[in-house]
């Protein structure tokens, strides 16, 4: 990082990533404390950052189906239900 000058700042980015599903509490709070020698105001050497961190989705749940045989017997109760609706022979 070098060496400041009094008066001057730095800018320090730090990435980082939870573990997945994070299953930890509350918000998380990062701070970094910096003590130099010679430093004449040590109110200014501690910052924090507070992150919310969402909680993660509900499960996944499956929806029902039906299986095969149950569409093609769904299918046929469909048909034999149109056929019966349907107007018979027309007499003359």
């Amino acid at each position: 990082m070098g060496e400041l000058l009094a008066g001057a700042s730095r800018t320090l980015r730090v990435k980082t990533r939870l573990a997945q599903p994070y299953t930890g509490n509350g918000p998380l709070v990062n701070t970094a404390t910096l003590d130099a020698p010679g430093d004449t105001d040590p109110t200014n050497n501690t910052s924090s950052k507070t992150t919310t961190v969402q909680p993660p989705p509900d499960a996944i749940t499956s929806v029902p189906t039906l299986s095969q045989w149950a569409l093609i017997l769904l299918s046929c109760l469909l048909g034999g239900l149109a056929l019966r609706q349907s107007p018979g022979p027309r007499r003359r």
